[in-house]
């Protein structure tokens, strides 16, 4: 399996929001491999945005399908585009670009 197909963007997440949330609300959908919040690199706060691998990618379709509301907000989620190492999502009509290498 490409390292990538079960991977999920969420945006939009709460401050308060840590991993092992994420884990424990996109786990009721089937295996969460990993869950990543994306921090600042020089204060380490959270970004508002990360992601959810999962075991089985076909998942997917069923996560999107539904709302999810974590720590009292609305989360965004998209499937993400790999090119080149880099994630390319569509988010409310922004494009966001980035690389997510673990330093």
């Amino acid at each position: 399996m490409d390292s990538d197909q079960g991977k999920l963007f969420i945006g939009g997440i709460s401050w308060d929001t840590t991993e092992d949330k994420l884990k424990e609300h996109f786990g009721n959908y089937g295996d969460a491999l990993s869950t990543s919040i994306m921090r600042e690199k020089n204060t380490g706060k959270p970004r508002g945005f990360g992601f959810v691998v999962f075991a089985d990618p076909n998942i997917l379709d069923r996560v999107l399908e539904d709302k999810h509301v974590i720590d009292g907000r609305t989360c965004n989620r998209q499937k993400g585009i790999t090119e080149c190492g880099y994630y390319v999502m569509h988010w409310m009509s922004t494009i966001i670009l980035g690389s997510f290498r673990n330093n």
